[in-house]
């Protein structure tokens, strides 16, 4: 099986404008292999705007993947129901790697340390028996979570947190994400539940982090379910997408060096980065990254 082809990548629906984006600047990817639940078909459809050939596939055919002759990518997405039960997040997310291990050479984990559920990667390793890695700055520190990584990393976060201490931090991919899980509900009860969110964390403003994906018109109309609630401030903030541009970069350079196949030269480069994804992945790399 050519292993050293295939880039798995297990992600939080959330990011799924995100690792589109990515994806989208990959002139060397072939097709995208996605598995075939609600949030990977949702992907699918985001891909296919951007001209990107893929394929929905139930988890008995991952083996497709696998044999492809060029580069592929292997995505399992899960939805965003857990983020905040780490115990739960991690054992859904083990469940998915666990099950792309085998027909990947490398796992690029679409999530930041989400409270903690990331951490200690290398006890993860050691049972999927496949190289993990999670999203980073480009200063080599993991991020929080993805509102820190839309913001460029962890010392902006803190700043903006430190900076901001009663404010909602939103991204266009968390307001979809929201809309969705509650439009069941109807206009006038989302509404409410909006407040009640705001109300019960004591947020006074939100922040949206603008990062230039999305659908625009939909994203100011899911925001003002939030921002019309009683004072209640909205800042935007534009941000920029180089954690994910970097760590995605950084995942296919360390699977071309473990195997090197039909990359092209861009890839291939030295990425001007140091970092430490955990000590098993940087021994089997015979160095630091």
């Amino acid at each position: 099986m050519a292993l050293g082809n295939v880039l798995s990548i297990v992600g939080c629906v959330v990011l799924s404008d995100e690792l589109s984006y990515v994806l989208s600047k990959d002139k060397d990817l072939s097709r995208a292999f996605i598995i075939d639940n609600e949030e990977g078909r949702l992907l699918s459809d985001k891909l296919e705007k951007r001209d990107i050939e893929t394929e929905v596939i139930g988890a008995s055919e991952m083996r497709r993947a696998s044999v492809q002759d060029r580069f592929s990518v292997l995505i399992w997405l899960n939805d965003a129901s857990n983020c905040d039960k780490v115990r739960e997040q991690r054992k859904n997310v083990n469940f998915s790697i666990a099950n792309l291990a085998e027909h990947s050479g490398l796992c690029l984990c679409f999530y930041g340390r989400c409270h903690g559920a990331f951490d200690h990667l290398d006890d993860l390793e050691e049972e999927v028996n496949v190289p993990l890695m999670v999203l980073m700055d480009v200063a080599g520190a993991v991020v929080d979570d993805c509102m820190a990584a839309n913001m460029g990393g962890q010392a902006e976060y803190r700043r903006a947190k430190a900076s901001n201490p009663d404010t909602f931090f939103l991204t266009p991919g968390y307001l979809e994400e929201w809309y969705r899980a509650h439009e069941h509900l109807g206009k006038r009860q989302m509404r409410q539940c909006a407040r009640s969110l705001l109300q019960e964390n004591g947020y006074s403003e939100i922040m949206k982090l603008d990062n230039g994906l999305g659908e625009c018109g939909k994203a100011e109309e899911r925001l003002e379910l939030f921002s019309r609630c009683e004072n209640i401030r909205v800042i935007n903030r534009l941000c920029g997408l180089s954690v994910f541009e970097n760590s995605y970069s950084i995942a296919k350079k360390m699977l071309a060096e473990m195997k090197p196949r039909t990359l092209s030269p861009y890839f291939m480069r030295t990425v001007p980065m140091v970092c430490r994804v955990g000590s098993s992945l940087v021994h089997r790399m015979g160095r630091t990254v």
